[in-house]
Formats: C-alpha cells, sequence, structure tokens
C-alpha cells in the first residue's frame, strides 16, 4: 500500500497530531479544522506514535508487510478482541483501513500475500450439510469458540464457522438450515388443497423431529469426547 498522507504539509499534520494528544483538540474538531476524515487524522496519530516524525512524511513507495505479521495482527483482532487501534499501534500498521483489509480477505477465504511473492491460502468457503455445520458449531464451543481450530479440523472458512457459531446461540439449531430456495417454494402453497398443505406440515414437523434426532445425536457425541478428554 502506498504510505502517500496527504496534500497537507508536515507541520500541518505533526501540529493536528499533536494537539489530540495534548488535549487541546479532538479528533473530531482536529479533522474539521483540516478538512480531512476522522479516519484520517487517526491513522496520523498512530503513524507518529509508532514512528515519530518520520511516520508523518510524505511517501511514494509502496510498504510491504510480512505475511507472518499480518496474520498475528488479525488472530488479534478476531480472537483476542483487541481494538483496530491497538492493532495498528502494536504492529505499526499504517492505517484501520490496511487492517479491516487483511481481515476481510481472512474471513473471505482469500489470500494474505508474503513479501516474497509467495502467499498463504486461507480456507474458502465450502459447502457443508447441516449435521455438519451442527457438528461444527458444537466443536467449537466445546474448544471455547476457538475458530482456527474449526477451521483446522473441517476445512471451512472463519466467516463460515463465526456465522454458524452467531446463527446458532441467537436462533438455535434451526438457524443452521439452509434456507435457500424456499421463498419460491412457498408460492405454490397458497394454490394446493387443504389436504396438501397439511402433508407439507406434517412434512415439516417430521423434518424438524429428524433435526432434533441429530442434534441429541451429536450432543451425545459431544459429551463422549469431553469425557474422554478428562480421563
Amino acid at each position: 500500500m502506498s504510505n502517500r498522507t496527504s496534500n497537507h504539509t508536515l507541520n500541518q499534520r505533526l501540529a493536528a497530531v499533536r494537539k489530540v494528544l495534548e488535549g487541546e483538540s479532538s479528533v473530531s474538531h482536529g479533522a474539521r479544522e483540516l478538512g480531512v476524515s476522522k479516519s484520517t487524522l487517526t491513522s496520523w496519530i498512530i503513524k507518529y506514535q509508532n514512528n515519530g516524525v518520520a511516520g508523518l512524511k510524505e511517501s511514494h513507495t509502496w510498504r510491504h508487510y510480512p505475511v507472518d505479521l499480518k496474520h498475528t495482527a488479525v488472530h488479534d483482532y478476531l480472537d483476542n478482541h483487541l481494538s483496530q487501534l491497538e492493532c495498528c499501534r502494536k504492529y505499526n500498521i499504517s492505517s484501520r483501513g490496511v487492517l479491516r483489509r487483511w481481515v476481510n480477505q481472512y474471513t473471505n477465504g482469500k489470500t494474505l500475500k508474503k513479501i516474497t511473492g509467495g502467499s498463504t491460502k486461507m480456507k474458502a468457503h465450502r459447502k457443508t450439510t447441516y449435521e455438519q455445520r451442527l457438528e461444527i458449531v458444537h466443536f467449537t464451543l466445546a474448544s471455547d469458540k476457538d475458530y482456527r481450530a474449526a477451521m483446522a479440523k473441517y476445512g471451512v472458512s472463519y466467516s463460515q464457522v463465526y456465522s454458524w457459531v452467531q446463527k446458532y446461540e441467537r436462533d438455535g439449531y434451526e438457524a443452521l438450515v439452509d434456507h435457500r430456495g424456499h421463498r419460491i417454494q412457498d408460492r405454490t402453497v397458497a394454490k394446493l388443497s387443504k389436504e396438501e398443505q397439511l402433508e407439507r406440515q406434517l412434512k415439516k414437523l417430521e423434518a424438524r423431529n429428524q433435526d432434533l434426532a441429530a442434534e441429541n445425536y451429536f450432543l451425545k457425541k459431544l459429551s463422549a469426547l469431553e469425557n474422554e478428554s478428562e480421563q
């Protein structure tokens, strides 16, 4: 990424940063004075705190980050719940936008490139059955929400695991059912006779019972695994 800062002079940027750090101005007020966004001024503050005045100087070169640093920063943000600002300061990242791009790449199964020209491929989205999603969720919860462990064990992306866990905790096992295509099917229900509609409802109840049975099976399986690990 280019580290080009803005059209403002070094002295203007430095003065704005120092005013905020010394409590003479807020980020919002300082940004309005210079006609820049709050994120831009925040980025200057991070650069100044990490590299001093040199961090505020104009640069027309691309800054490269080691792939290990990218992964560590992303994991600190996702798993250790550091804020974007904390991660940027800790790893000397030029802006929150850079960190957000890495996080988006990681959670969507894309590649975080190395400075050597190689790359590390994250787990891509893959198709799963309801039973697989349920098992993955139970495994993740049992491992204290270790999303990376679930990724490695089941070959799915971070965003998939995270989404399934959130849905399960919010709405229960039914939220893991794939409802794509159901709206089209539901449009035809009104055209069915009462007997046909009743038959459909019975089939839905049977399917729900099967879901409950599947959940019970995986809960027992999980309990057995936990008992084995404690012995």
